[in-house]
């Protein structure tokens, strides 16, 4: 399976893919940013609710501490108490604004990585599907020279005029002519479009010179 074209570009091909880890790891780095500087927020919330949360361990020991005042222990430590049950009311708030705030935090990072990613995804990944497809079938037609006058046609079809005028001041006629050489250069250009290239032409072997260096009339000729 053939990933990359022949040629130039296969250098723009490969730029595109380098490009597209790259933006996939811009898209990371800008979601962490974004999950650190929305997860900040929240960074007061927490911290008060663990001051306040010494803060009644402290009271808890006060009270317990009060309690074994013999006689007026309990009515010494109730205050204690009362304010240690306002403080919890207190963290619990604290504690669903953090909460909310990271929850926050992790949903943004999730969209500022997906958003962007999943569009330039959607942009380069059905064009490189699409190559290596195309690459399969393209190849199932330049295995011999029979088929070169698809190619030919397409050309005719796809290039510029002065791409065609360079091969031949009549592509069309030499192509219905069946010039073989207009249809294989066409076939190339074509190929070079796409990012093919013709396979090597077969070299037919020539012909063993005779031996003799008379012509078969002149042998004729001595035998008589």
């Amino acid at each position: 399976m053939r990933l990359y074209a022949r040629g130039t570009r296969a250098v723009w091909q490969a730029a595109s893919d380098i490009g597209i880890v790259l933006w996939l790891l811009l898209c990371w780095w800008a979601a962490q940013t974004a999950h650190r500087v929305i997860d900040a927020v929240g960074t007061p919330s927490r911290r008060s609710g663990e001051l306040l949360t010494q803060v009644i361990t402290q009271l808890d020991m006060i009270s317990r501490n009060l309690a074994k005042v013999p006689g007026v222990g309990d009515s010494m430590g109730l205050p204690f108490r009362t304010l240690s049950r306002l403080m919890w009311e207190l963290v619990g708030q604290y504690e669903h604004q953090s909460s909310s705030v990271s929850s926050a935090a992790d949903t943004i990072s999730v969209l500022v990585f997906l958003i962007p990613a999943l569009i330039m995804v959607a942009l380069w990944l059905p064009r490189r599907v699409a190559f290596v497809q195309g690459v399969q079938t393209w190849q199932q037609f330049i295995d011999e020279d029979a088929d070169l006058d698809l190619f030919a046609l397409r050309a005719m079809a796809h290039l510029p005029m002065r791409d065609l005028a360079a091969v031949s001041s009549d592509p069309v006629g030499d192509w219905r002519q069946g010039d073989a050489e207009v249809i294989r250069r066409l076939a190339q250009l074509e190929l070079e479009r796409v990012g093919l290239r013709l396979p090597p032409r077969e070299r037919t072997p020539r012909p063993t010179s005779s031996t003799s260096t008379g012509s078969p009339d002149v042998e004729a000729l001595d035998h008589e």
